[in-house]
């Protein structure tokens, strides 16, 4: 498998800019529609690709794997993180010392997409909870938040409409 960080010419800590400096200078010089090496800008447009994203560089930092988006494909997230959990997996019974061989691989998968679910599901639910939270505060704060009349010895104008203190006029604020 190719060295994404060799094909940029970047070292492995290279910072965000710098791999998107030596991407660009690839680009450039190799871009076919410039009369470049189509092979090589494809290279460079995919190591790119893979050590810009956080994520997708810390699992090829991890395991040296990378996955391929495909583009257009509505699917692609799901099946890119279907393989992470797959790698999470078969990385996990590694570290246990056990052999995929001789385990139900598709039960501990199951198990870890059910974990996965779950936390997505109470991320959404917390997400919820938060967005009700602030509808409700916004209720409150138009329904308690009102125009302030000085009184008419001020210059203010007075309505008889409006709830009144001594010299003072207070309606809802509507806006």
């Amino acid at each position: 498998m190719t060295d994404l960080y060799r094909v940029l010419k970047v070292k492995r800590s290279a910072t965000p800019e710098q791999i998107r400096q030596a991407f660009r200078a690839l680009a450039l010089k190799h871009h076919p529609d410039r009369g470049g090496d189509r092979a090589k800008f494809e290279a460079a447009q995919l190591a790119f690709d893979v050590l810009s994203d956080p994520q997708r560089r810390a699992r090829y930092d991890a395991t040296g794997e990378y996955v391929r988006r495909a583009e257009g494909n509505p699917d692609a997230p799901a099946v890119e993180a279907l393989g992470m959990v797959l790698s999470a997996v078969l990385q996990a019974l590694a570290d246990a010392g056990r052999s995929p061989e001789r385990e139900d691989v598709l039960a501990h998968l199951r198990k870890g997409l059910g974990n996965a679910r779950e936390q997505v599901r109470q991320q959404l639910d917390q997400a919820d909870a938060e967005e009700a939270k602030f509808k409700r505060a916004q209720e409150l704060l138009e329904q308690h938040t009102y125009a302030f009349t000085p009184p008419q010895r001020w210059g203010g104008a007075s309505t008889s409409s409006a709830s009144t203190m001594p010299g003072w006029t207070f309606k809802p604020f509507l806006g």
